[in-house]
């Protein structure tokens, strides 16, 4: 009697088939999801974690996923007796396939998010470098900096269709100190309108100013200044 022969009759067996489907699925969705984002220590930097993110993934963790994990087991034994096909092994590698999917859903579905945000994460990181509390992002496109703006919302609006976009942004990480200079070249018609750039001097937003050091006749560049101390 071989292997598959033994796990459809003992029913013991079965037990390990569910286990090893269960633990395989969410061990193969841990490797998609690591494999599939191009972090680098820049987009670290980017990202903060808020408070409610941080007790979404504590209740997620502690409460969500052992209550689902519990309760499929015991629809699991109460089903059994009931349905024949959870009898077979390919019934039993189904059901403990789903309840994987049941128990850590939003990690699942952060699979083909980060496939999609694969490029831009990769691109950005070839653009920035990161030393200690300083990150620098320099020749980011539109697209690149919404993905930024969402990880940190620090970030503004853009006031213009920029060519390139330089943030170089500060944060201790524990202290809610922070600095953000963000430096847009446009053209020069897109300058028009915005008062003259002055370093800022306190904390709080600058908002959008017009840096008239540039000397090229084609390009000029908008500065946004904000930070706290």
């Amino acid at each position: 009697m071989n292997l598959l022969q033994r796990l459809r009759t003992f029913p013991r067996g079965l037990w390990w088939v569910g286990f090893c489907s269960f633990f395989g699925t969410c061990g193969l969705g841990a490797v998609l999801v690591f494999v599939s984002t191009a972090w680098c220590n820049a987009l670290e930097h980017y990202k903060i974690t808020t408070i409610s993110e941080l007790m979404r993934g504590l209740l997620m963790t502690l409460v969500y996923a052992p209550l689902i994990f519990w309760l499929g087991i015991k629809a699991y034994r109460l089903f059994r007796g009931r349905w024949p096909l959870l009898l077979t092994t390919k019934g039993t590698l189904g059901y403990f396939i789903v309840l994987a999917f049941a128990v850590f859903p939003f990690q699942f579905l952060r699979i083909p998010v980060n496939i999609r945000n694969h490029r831009i994460e990769h691109s950005i990181c070839t653009k920035s470098t990161s030393d200690g509390m300083f990150t620098e992002s320099k020749g980011l496109t539109t697209e690149e900096y919404a993905h930024l703006q969402q990880m940190l919302s620090l970030l503004p609006d853009l006031p213009a269709e920029p060519d390139s976009i330089n943030v170089l942004y500060y944060s201790d990480g524990f202290l809610p100190v922070f600095g953000i200079k963000i430096r847009c070249a446009v053209a020069r018609a897109s300058q028009s309108g915005y008062p003259l750039y002055v370093p800022m001097t306190k904390d709080g937003p600058s908002g959008w100013m017009s840096d008239t050091t540039s000397t090229d006749p084609r390009v000029a560049w908008l500065v946004y200044e904000d930070g706290e101390s």
